[in-house]
């Protein structure tokens, strides 16, 4: 199984999607698969106020995590996000109510894996 097949397996299971990038790449990481649950965990939701996709910023923790001085990578991730989805807003990306479905997510936490994925 991929780490984005992984990742979308986790959010069908209940994680968010912060989690669900993070705990589908944590051995890469070096990090338990408890410690990167624990990390992502309030992030999910837009650090649950609609703001910055939870699945961009685990995507970004783990660009963080290589150690990328120039940024490339974490802005060619943000770039192409934008360019794809219109904006890296959870609240936009979801509508206000943030009823759109759940599946749009695991869209965007596929993206953000591929992304990782493509670049490493």
């Amino acid at each position: 199984m991929s780490n984005a097949d992984r990742a979308c397996q986790l959010h069908r299971e209940g994680f968010n999607c912060a989690q669900s990038v993070l705990m589908a790449c944590h051995a890469e990481a070096g990090l338990s698969e408890e410690t990167a649950r624990d990390l992502g965990a309030y992030f999910g939701g837009g650090m649950r106020r609609g703001e910055v996709c939870g699945a961009i910023s685990a995507s970004l923790m783990l660009l963080g995590l290589e150690g990328d001085p120039k940024n490339t990578k974490a802005a060619g991730l943000m770039r192409e996000f934008q360019r794809q989805f219109g904006s890296i807003r959870c609240r936009e990306l979801l509508g206000e109510d943030g009823k759109k479905s759940k599946d749009f997510c695991r869209t965007l936490i596929r993206f953000c894996m591929e992304y990782l994925e493509k670049e490493s």
